[in-house]
């Protein structure tokens, strides 16, 4: 498991949960550098399916990740639980190897400490294809997919948003 940003000599970090269609997902505090309304974007030729574009943010060109084509969900096509996958409302901006990266999502939950032993593993089946998730949480009853958000692009894709980052 990824060493997670704890608060000092407690046993627990911060998330930031958010949803994607209508499932609760998380990341560590910590690789969050602040959470903004959902903005235009503007599309960025030949750049991998999962960017969506790049965004204005104070003068610098930041690209932004479509988590939903990144983890293979549902298009913004289909028909969730409760009638049409929402458009999403806000954007994680995230900082991968000193470079920022927009990540669009749904709704954002709340940002809450989770103590580390309530952190499952992720089953041996699951973890084979699916390496940027941590574990399992479930909180107040409902369960919360936590994502190591330097794991969810590889090598090859980091090093090709230094061609769509302009500063």
């Amino acid at each position: 498991m990824p060493e997670m940003q704890k608060t000092a000599g407690s046993k627990e970090f911060h998330i930031v949960s958010f949803e994607l269609n209508e499932n609760e997902y998380a990341v560590d505090l910590a690789k969050v550098i602040e959470i903004i309304y959902f903005k235009d974007l503007t599309p960025v030729p030949k750049a991998p399916v999962f960017i969506r574009g790049v965004i204005d943010l104070r003068g610098a060109a930041i690209p932004v990740l479509d988590l939903k084509k990144k983890l293979e969900l549902a298009s913004d096509q289909t028909i969730g639980k409760a009638g049409p996958v929402r458009h999403p409302d806000h954007i994680l901006i995230v900082k991968i190897r000193n470079r920022r990266l927009g990540i669009m999502v749904d709704r954002v939950r709340e940002v809450q400490p989770i103590e580390l032993d309530k952190i499952q593993p992720t089953h041996e089946m699951v973890r084979r294809h699916s390496e940027f998730l941590i574990g399992v949480c479930k909180l107040s009853g409902r369960f919360i997919l936590l994502l190591d958000i330097e794991a969810l692009l590889s090598a090859e894709e980091k090093d090709h948003l230094k061609e769509v980052q302009v500063q």
